[in-house]
């Protein structure tokens, strides 16, 4: 099974919809943030006004810190980390167990979209990033090339993938459809 350790090659295809996920995230925490707010105004009760305060004010402190300290290649990200904790207090600080599990829900969805979608060639199989990860054995294939930063799989059954690979993936096309000639005359 091709993974980073032992695939001979790794493709990075960009997100091309990274920011209309995170432009979702932010409408999903958003939500959140409001019922908190009602619910911190709004409640006669004295550990749902603290929940609620708690879980304001932590995404608070993400997005400030995120804002402040983030560098480019951090893997720290504030939608993230609050996509991850709100579902959490809704389930089991509020009971809301509904609400908790669509939300829940909807930041699995966040995660799943927003990964980094990777390639993996190596002797035996391809494996290419789709949820959930397909993998493809050499056989199954008629063609694989890279040309012009355009990956193309051509499969026996017709199919055919054609996918733009990021810019920065330092691949020499040449190397590489060579390497893949190889394996198909197998």
């Amino acid at each position: 099974m091709a993974s980073p350790r032992t695939a001979d090659y790794i493709l990075t295809i960009p997100n091309t919809k990274s920011k209309t996920y995170d432009l979702l995230g932010w409408l999903l925490i958003s939500i959140h943030l409001i019922i908190l707010i009602i619910i911190l105004i709004l409640s006669a009760n004295y550990e749902d006004r603290k929940w609620a305060g708690f879980g304001v004010a932590l995404a608070i402190i993400f997005f400030l810190f995120e804002i402040l300290f983030r560098k480019k290649k951090s893997n720290f990200s504030a939608i993230r980390a609050c996509l991850a904790y709100l579902p959490v207090i809704w389930i089991f600080r509020f009971n809301y167990y509904i609400p908790g599990i669509i939300s829940l829900l909807l930041s699995i969805l966040y995660f799943i979209s927003k990964r980094e979608f990777r390639v993996y060639i190596s002797e035996d199989q391809i494996r290419f990033p789709s949820f959930p990860v397909k993998s493809f054995k050499w056989a199954e294939l008629n063609n694989l090339v890279l040309k012009d930063g355009l990956l193309t799989i051509d499969f026996k059954n017709n199919k055919l993938i054609q996918q733009a690979i990021d810019e920065n993936s330092p691949v020499n096309e040449q190397e590489f459809n060579e390497f893949c000639r190889q394996h198909l005359k197998k």
